[in-house]
């Protein structure tokens, strides 16, 4: 981190702690401190403490011998006002915890964001899939609710009715739908005859089939009991239906 630019000035307790200096021995004890907040310590070398205090000899060598005492010698050999040092280390502290508080708050506000987010496309999935739901509800059938896997004669059955119907999408919707109507052979055969008549209709040709039905919206509508205009006979197709066990 960055050297805070300032230091907490304790007015009561500095004058206490100074109450016996003289004005000059008390500007030079400021003038230390504050070379000692910006480089971290002092020199022990006299001559280089001349320097700092902006002082000279031999007057500053009794000034220099009252407030000698109120620092000192480090491992390193350089000078320090323990008290100082002290509101130094204070200080850090405080920046320190003010930056994890910071960081706690921006974590926060993002698990926060992330949460949110992760509802709202929850939420957005599970409407999109009630939206599913209610354009293809499920078809009662006359053998009751079925699961959406085909039994291998309902799978023939279905690919003959999949064979014929002119439009292609959402093949698994169909075969949900498909087993759930669960078709006999009879009911199969008028189906495929519907779809048939209705591939010949003005309807599901114009516009490239852009307005056929969906095989799945198809089999839950029960699109083969739709009545038709009259249209010319169809040829026969020569399809057998297959037996369903």
């Amino acid at each position: 981190m960055s050297k805070p630019p300032a230091f907490q000035f304790y007015a009561s307790d500095f004058l206490v702690d100074t109450i016996d200096l003289s004005n000059e021995e008390l500007g030079a004890y400021v003038r230390l401190l504050c070379h000692q907040w910006v480089n971290g310590s002092l020199p022990a070398q006299l001559e280089l403490i001349l320097r700092c205090a902006h002082a000279v000899l031999p007057a500053f060598e009794a000034v220099w011998t009252s407030i000698q005492g109120k620092f000192t010698v480090g491992q390193d050999g350089r000078l320090r006002n323990p008290r100082m040092e002290e509101v130094r280390q204070n200080m850090v502290r405080f920046h320190e915890s003010k930056v994890l508080a910071g960081k706690s708050r921006w974590i926060s506000r993002e698990q926060s964001l992330s949460a949110a987010k992760a509802e709202h496309e929850q939420s957005t999935l599970t409407s999109s899939s009630s939206s599913e739901e209610k354009k293809h509800p499920s078809i009662p059938s006359k053998r009751g609710w079925r699961t959406a896997s085909l039994s291998a004669s309902q799978e023939a059955a279905f690919e003959m009715f999949w064979e014929v119907f002119p439009r292609k999408a959402a093949k698994a919707l169909a075969q949900k739908a498909f087993a759930k109507l669960d078709p006999d052979a009879d009911l199969l055969g008028r189906m495929v005859k519907a779809v048939e008549r209705q591939k010949q209709t003005e309807q599901w040709q114009k516009n490239g089939g852009r307005f056929i039905p969906h095989p799945a919206t198809w089999l839950h509508q029960q699109r083969w009991q739709d009545e038709l205009p009259s249209v010319p006979m169809l040829e026969e197709t020569g399809r057998l239906l297959p037996r369903l066990g």
